[in-house]
């Protein structure tokens, strides 16, 4: 698909992706030999991160409350005109097209989390796991609150943690085109990926009278859920 949108004269950007290990082995086995060395190396590594998110996990952001939800209803379209203005460049996130997107897909598979405080919808958090041959991988597939409340994103991100520790996922991995967001996921240890990003390809720009702005990735939030990558599992 890439290469066919090359060659249509689609502009080629990129967003940052960013990886979160619970057990670095699996990651480490592919680039240190012998194995013996990665089993060896992962070991403290494996601890050291452990001690991180019990840290970075404990205690309880009060008065928020994080539910799981099986559908999305009308006060999330209430939170989408809300913070609209405030997020960068991105799908209209209605109730009725993340119900299409996430909850009414044959294929199913995403489990999402809403934060609230004094009864008023704040953010949401949609995630995924696919096992694979070797590893069981989470993704962060969505994540949308004011970008300039840290507070939500931290909690929406400490629930992300928790419930994928509990699931016995290796790694998490996102990826976040805007810097607010990503500064948080730093807190909770996530690495930025310095060798591969994920490629964002743009048709049609020249008939944007904005062009450059558009142009710009920061002005963008990008997450794995505006991909059609999850509906072919197709975690690397």
């Amino acid at each position: 698909n890439l290469e066919l949108q090359r060659r249509r004269g689609y502009m080629e950007t990129s967003c940052e992706r960013y990886y979160k290990f619970f057990d670095p082995y699996p990651k480490l086995k592919k680039a240190v030999k012998p194995d013996m060395v990665a089993r060896i190396a992962s070991g403290p590594l494996k601890l050291l991160l452990r001690i991180g998110d019990l840290v970075l996990t404990a205690g309880k952001i009060d008065p928020m409350s994080i539910d799981k939800i099986e559908s999305f209803d009308p006060r999330f379209d209430e939170l989408n005109s809300r913070i609209a203005g405030k997020i960068g460049i991105c799908v209209n996130k209605t109730s009725k097209y993340l119900n299409w997107r996430y909850l009414d897909k044959p294929f199913g598979g995403f489990d999402v989390f809403a934060a609230s405080k004094n009864g008023i919808l704040l953010g949401f958090i949609v995630l995924s796991i696919t096992a694979k041959s070797d590893s069981v991988d989470g993704t962060i597939v969505d994540i949308m609150t004011d970008p300039d409340d840290r507070q939500t994103i931290s909690a929406l991100l400490k629930t992300a943690v928790i419930f994928f520790k509990k699931q016995g996922v290796q790694a998490i991995r996102c990826c976040m085109s805007d810097g607010r967001y990503a500064g948080v996921l730093k807190k909770f240890l996530f690495f930025k990926d310095h060798i591969k990003r994920e490629p964002v390809m743009m048709a049609n720009l020249d008939k944007c009278q904005d062009k450059s702005d558009i142009a710009r990735i920061e002005n963008w939030h990008l997450t794995y859920g505006a991909s059609d990558e999850l509906m072919f599992d197709s975690l690397e």
